[in-house]
C-alpha cells in the first residue's frame, strides 16, 4: 500500500514500496539509490529464485524486473508473480537490452506491464513508475515525487 508524507507546503512525497530484481549488483545499487532519492521504499532481489519470498515479505506496489537473468529469466519470474493472488495486479516494469519487437512476442504489455531500455534512462523510468502507480489506482497527487 502506498504511503505518503504531506509537507507543510501541501506537497506530497511518494513512498511506494518498490521491489527491484536484477542479477547485477551495480544495477541494483544504481536503481536503489535513484528510487530512494525519489522517496520510495526499496526492496531488492538478486535472482529469480528469491523474488517470491521477497515479494511475500514486502508486498510491493510496483516491481522493476530485469528481463535477462541467468537461471530464471524475467519472463519466468513475471509468470510466478502473476500466479500469486497479491501479484495479479502489481505493475511490473521490465528492464532489458533486448529489442522491443522481440519482447512484444513474449510479454503481454499493457496498463500494468511496461518495458524500459537498458542502459536505464532514469527520467524515463521515473515517468513510467509514476504513470504505472496511477494506473494501479493511486492518485496523481500521491505520486508526485521530489517535492
Amino acid at each position: 500500500m502506498l504511503r505518503s508524507i504531506i509537507f507543510r507546503n501541501g506537497g506530497v512525497k511518494a513512498m511506494a514500496k518498490i521491489l527491484i530484481v536484477d542479477d547485477s549488483p551495480l544495477i541494483l545499487a544504481f536503481l536503489e539509490e535513484a528510487l530512494r532519492s525519489w522517496g520510495h521504499e526499496v526492496f531488492r532481489a538478486s535472482d529469480g529464485y528469491s523474488v517470491v519470498p521477497t515479494f511475500n515479505k514486502c508486498n510491493p506496489d510496483l516491481i522493476v524486473l530485469d528481463y535477462n537473468m541467468p537461471a530464471s529469466s524475467g519472463l519466468e519470474v513475471y509468470e510466478r508473480i502473476r500466479t500469486l493472488y497479491a501479484g495479479q495486479r502489481v505493475p511490473i516494469i521490465f528492464l532489458s537490452a533486448t529489442s522491443r519487437f522481440e519482447l512484444e512476442m513474449v510479454i503481454p504489455f499493457g496498463e500494468l506491464v511496461r518495458c524500459c531500455d537498458k542502459p536505464v534512462d532514469l527520467e524515463g523510468l521515473r515517468t513510467n513508475i509514476n504513470e504505472m502507480l496511477v494506473a494501479a489506482g493511486l492518485t496523481p497527487r500521491q505520486v508526485e515525487v521530489g517535492l
